[in-house]
This record gives structure tokens, sequence and C-alpha cells, in this order.
């Protein structure tokens, strides 16, 4: 079994690196490993919320 806290730093590590999409997808990665681990749901949120921040910045 993987440890989910190799997800989730790396997740954070995507996140400092403005990679938001990796960043998701290793945080949705740990919450299927543990799913009651409550930082991969904060990562995921975060990712989600740089990824529209993005989106935004780039239809203007």
């Amino acid at each position: 079994m993987v440890s989910p806290t190799i997800f989730v730093r790396r997740s954070l590590s995507y996140l400092m690196n403005e990679m938001p999409l990796e960043a998701l997808n290793d945080a949705m990665q740990a919450q299927v490993i543990s799913p009651i681990w409550h930082i991969a749901s904060y990562l995921q949120v975060a990712a989600l919320s740089a990824l529209g921040w993005r989106l935004r910045r780039n239809q203007h």
C-alpha cells in the first residue's frame, strides 16, 4: 500500500510551483487511499481554486 503522505506532499509541491492540475491529481489520489484524511480535501480545494484563477486570468 502506498502512503497518502507521498501524494499530499507532491500535491503541495505542485501547488507551490504553479502546477494546479498535477496538484489536483495527486490530492485526489491521496483521498482515494485515505478518505478520512482531510488534508487531501483541502489540497483539492486549493488546486481547484488555483485552476479557476488561472482560467479567469487567461480569459482577460
